[in-house]
């Protein structure tokens, strides 16, 4: 999204984060809410040289509301 027409459209100092993906060039950008957003990978361990550690990911939710997460594998 373009928030600071001023600088030009060459500098980065112009652009602001987008909520589309492709962004919204020459339009205005809306915020579409997503429960979602909250969630955010907190910890992973990948791999580990010792068998009795097993691989994981932490997802942490830092809103009080509920999230549904489907696991798809």
């Amino acid at each position: 999204m373009l928030a600071y027409p001023s600088y030009g459209e060459e500098d980065a100092r112009a652009w602001d984060i987008s909520d589309a993906v492709g962004g919204t060039p020459g339009g205005l950008d809306t915020f579409h809410p997503s429960p979602l957003r909250s969630v955010v990978i907190n910890e992973i361990l990948p791999h580990s040289e010792n068998p009795a550690v097993p691989q994981f990911i932490e997802l942490y939710n830092h809103s009080l509301a509920r999230v549904d997460l489907q696991v798809v594998s």
